[in-house]
Formats: C-alpha cells, structure tokens, sequence
C-alpha cells in the first residue's frame, strides 16, 4: 500500500517528527523527516572524477545520495528522452514503480529519430516535469517531437519536410485535469492554471521561448517573463493549437 513517502511527487503534507534525545536523556526538539528529492542531474562515470581526462558525462535521473538510473551521452552532448521500452511509439518513463511522464509518437516517421536532446535540456525539461507536479502531482504529461541525435532536426509528418530547427525543442500535449491529453486549447478539458503552472516550471529550468497557437496566446502572453518569451501562429497557421512548443532561443 502507497503511503505519503512513497510517492515521489507532491509536497509531503504531514511530515513526520523524530524525538531525538540528548546526551542527559533528555528530549530534543523534533526533527522533521522528509522525503528525499527526485529530480535529474549531469554526472560523471562511477568512479571516475569529472576533473580527470577520461571523464565521460553521463545523465542521471532518482535520487543524489539513492537509486537512480542514469544514460549515456553521446557524442553530440545528446541523450534520447528516458523510457521504459525505448523501441514503443507510445508509452511512459517509470522510476521505482511511478510513472514520471508519457510520451507519444516516438520515431514515427522515416528518417532519424525525434526523441534527443542536449543532455542539459533533459534535465531541464524532466525536473520541470517534476516541479509542476509538486503542485499536481497526479498528472502526467505527454511529450512529443524534440531534436534529433546529431541535435538536428526531425520528421515533421507524413507529408515529408522536418522542423525543430531551434536547440532544446520539444512538443508537449494540452494540459487538463489528469494531465495531457490529445486535443486542442480551445477544448473544454483545457486548465489555464495548469498551463501557466507548467509554462513557469520550463522557465525555471532553462526554457526560454514558447509557441502557442492564436487560439490561447492572448490567455498565455503574460507568462513571459526576463527568462521566457511568448510567441504565437502567424495568421491562418494553426501549428500550435494543440500543444506547446519550447525551445531554448
């Protein structure tokens, strides 16, 4: 059965305390016990210094002094977005039985696959991901195209053409009650809070662009900020009616 440490995201509401007793058998001041932070980080190889000569960077994902799951860098500095069956079009990434987001559409289309990024971009986008459920912690988002292994572009559909031209790109769905799902701005399950929620978490970790279509931009302009720019369609272009699209400028 789950309990309030079990679950890594959200604000633990009833931390528990610990008695501690001094050297005279007397009773101390509560100690508040809380849970440890998961959140994703650039590391080294085990065992081999990030001064030395043969340090090779890795990215890691759980916990800095517990379990965690790490992946290579390739030698473009770029990591494909962490999943649990990396070869599905569709599916999740897991970290000790929670799931910590979805993603959808992975290598879809011919040509080189869409799910990279700069290893410092993963980061940014999972602890994001991580942040915004501190405040709803039962969502999951879902996360589409980004860039490719080279840090290049990628298929845009199955007409042909590429996109993400930009560094750090990367597609996530519409939020709602639950998280993504697969629709437009304009629809009823979308929740402005959430969206404003999310857009400040990105800005947070490194984000610095946002494209939204003309159906929301008016509602999500004044999330820009001095880290974080709001752009939307040109007229008659609905690229971004259905999801956000950040990058980093």
């Amino acid at each position: 059965m789950e309990n309030e440490y079990s679950n890594p995201f959200g604000i633990l509401k009833n931390p528990a305390k610990i008695y501690v007793y001094g050297p005279n058998g007397c009773l101390g001041d509560p100690v508040v016990e809380t849970k440890p932070k998961l959140e994703a980080w650039i590391d080294s190889r085990p065992n081999v210094p990030k001064d030395s000569s043969t340090w090779v960077k890795i990215m890691c994902v759980g916990y800095r002094d517990g379990k965690k799951t790490c992946f290579d860098v390739n030698e473009y500095g770029m990591v494909e977005l962490p999943a649990d069956n990396p070869k599905a079009t569709n599916g999740q990434f897991t970290f000790e039985g929670h799931v910590v987001y979805k993603y959808y559409n992975r290598n879809d289309e011919n040509g080189v696959a869409d799910q990279w990024g700069k290893a410092e971009h993963i980061v940014g986008l999972i602890n994001a991901i991580i942040e915004y459920r501190d405040t709803y912690p039962n969502d999951l988002l879902d996360i589409g195209d980004m860039r490719s292994p080279k840090d290049g572009k990628v298929p845009k559909n199955s007409k042909g053409g590429l996109h993400h031209g930009n560094k750090g790109a990367v597609d996530i769905r519409v939020l709602g009650k639950g998280g993504s799902f697969r629709g437009e701005f304009t629809d009823t399950r979308h929740d402005l809070e959430r969206s404003k929620v999310f857009i400040k978490a990105m800005s947070n970790n490194g984000y610095s662009r946002l494209f939204v279509g003309r159906n929301i931009y008016e509602k999500l302009k004044d999330c820009a900020n001095n880290k974080l720019s709001v752009h939307q369609d040109k007229p008659g272009d609905k690229t971004h009616s259905n999801h956000y699209h950040f990058d980093v400028d």
